[in-house]
């Protein structure tokens, strides 16, 4: 049995019979009708995509297919009339030849345009200008071609087109422009599935290209080489159509995608406000019973309720300094709030750089028995919002008092060049270890450990810094060495 079947298959004569059959003209019937139905399922395809979306391409590709679905349409009608009609349309046989050809070279020019357009789509003129060059010299060709097939015909009608010179040259105009195709998409490795596309030209290829050997070494008479040519612009549309479902099927994953993201942007939002509207309520409710906190610590401190002795007045100035430091806590947060919010708007103003030194802090530096050393010109002036910048400065020369000890010094320098200015902040400090640097501006971070640090503070102050240093589109930069200070440096643009 086994025997048998393996006799079946090597037999050749089954094969022969059937490429016969091919090369007939009910075989071409077959052919164009299998190819009318791929063609016109693609064409359905493409252009429920372009009512969809408005895309270049779309136009493109439905244009292709729809010429490729005409060619297949017509050579059907051709072939069926042929074998079932008496009729042997003799006036068709005048256009056909030629009309095929033109269809399936504008169907390629088409198709090449659809899968290229996103490699030119920066150079729409210059594309669209050679596009309509193609289509204008195929039409040109294409009728010189048919007035002379028209009068040759007429002449003699036993001729066959396949033996006239338009052939070769339409078969020509078909293997440069499959040629330029492969080469322009596999050079472009951005193009999405470049190589399948190239590939799928390369297949296109053979049958031109066959087409042409037969005719070049044997004057179109190599049967076998007319039938093995048929398959391969149906593979090759197949190929092409593979390429058109991936492009379809990225759109489809990427239109999920952007579902989900604009799902979770919105569900972001909702938090966020969320955020803001917690942080203003418990903020405004903590505010409250502070204020009233204080004034009663005050109410004690000056012996308003009795006079206190001097461990009740140690007792109620750490609750004092405590509730301060709470109230800054809650100031800090709200301002972060608004910075991240994109609430906050900048002042911009001119002002000499010398007015944003607060005297306080000076002072306070002064009274911790730390020198202070400021460096800047009488007659600068800079452009920023006044009070934001102040209160960067404000943070700064804070973080540096905290951490260096008497005796210390901290260097306050403002500069300027042609297109900054530049606010130092220099200190002799216990410094910064360098994997703690890119952590300094996240929220409530602390360079000392809260078991160990001797400094107090919300972790928030270099946070707003950088986000008032960005708000007017600057930066902020730190140097540092443990055990030998640090360097604050914040470089701002002239003109905001």
């Amino acid at each position: 049995m086994i025997d048998q079947v393996i006799s079946f298959m090597l037999d050749s004569a089954p094969y022969h019979a059937f490429f016969k059959f091919l090369g007939s003209q009910g075989g071409q019937l077959l052919k164009y009708s299998l190819e009318f139905i791929v063609f016109f399922s693609l064409t359905y395809m493409i252009l429920s995509e372009r009512v969809k979306a408005r895309k270049k391409e779309y136009k493109y590709l439905g244009l292709a297919f729809m010429a490729l679905t005409l060619k297949s349409a017509i050579m059907a009608f051709f072939y069926f009339h042929l074998n079932f009609s008496s009729l042997k349309l003799k006036s068709i046989t005048y256009f056909v030849p030629v009309l095929e050809h033109s269809l399936e070279i504008l169907g390629l020019i088409m198709l090449a345009a659809a899968f290229l357009f996103p490699v030119f789509k920066n150079r729409l003129k210059s594309f669209q200008r050679t596009f309509w060059s193609l289509i204008m010299v195929t039409m040109g060709l294409s009728l010189i071609i048919e007035t002379y097939w028209f009068f040759e015909y007429l002449e003699d009608n036993s001729i066959n087109f396949a033996s006239f010179f338009g052939t070769v040259w339409f078969i020509i105009i078909k293997i440069l422009l499959i040629i330029s195709a492969i080469i322009i998409t596999n050079s472009e490795p951005k193009l999405r599935y470049n190589k399948s596309i190239a590939f799928a030209f390369g297949i296109y290829l053979i049958a031109p290209l066959a087409e042409f050997t037969n005719i070049l070494l044997f004057q179109n008479t190599f049967l076998k080489l007319t039938l093995f040519q048929h398959p391969f612009p149906t593979i090759a549309t197949i190929l092409f159509a593979r390429v058109i479902f991936l492009k379809l099927v990225d759109k489809a994953y990427l239109k999920i995608r952007l579902i989900d993201t604009e799902q979770k942007y919105q569900h972001e939002k909702e938090v966020s406000e969320l955020k803001d509207h917690f942080v203003s309520v418990v903020s405004h409710e903590l505010r409250t019973p502070l204020t009233s906190m204080k004034l009663y610590l005050s109410l004690l401190l000056q012996g308003k309720f009795g006079k206190p002795n001097k461990k009740q007045k140690d007792a109620i100035g750490i609750i004092q300094n405590e509730s301060n430091r709470l109230t800054d806590l809650i100031n800090d947060i709200l301002a972060l709030n608004k910075y991240e919010s994109n609430k906050e708007k900048l002042d911009i103003q001119q002002f000499f750089a010398k007015e944003i030194i607060d005297p306080l802090y000076i002072n306070l530096a002064e009274k911790k028995g730390i020198k202070m050393k400021i460096e800047v010109l009488n007659n600068l002036r800079v452009k920023a919002d006044k009070q934001k910048i102040k209160q960067v400065l404000i943070n700064l020369i804070g973080n540096a008092i905290k951490f260096t000890p008497i005796g210390g010094t901290i260097w306050i320098k403002i500069q300027e060049n042609h297109i900054t200015w530049r606010l130092t902040v220099k200190d002799t400090g216990s410094g910064i270890e360098k994997d703690k640097i890119p952590k300094l501006f996240d929220k409530f971070y602390q360079v000392q450990s809260h078991m160990t640090r001797s400094a107090g503070g919300s972790g928030l102050g270099l946070t707003i810094a950088k986000e008032i240093v960005d708000l007017h589109k600057g930066k902020i930069e730190v140097e540092s060495e443990v055990g030998k200070g640090s360097i604050f440096t914040v470089t701002l643009p002239k003109e905001q």
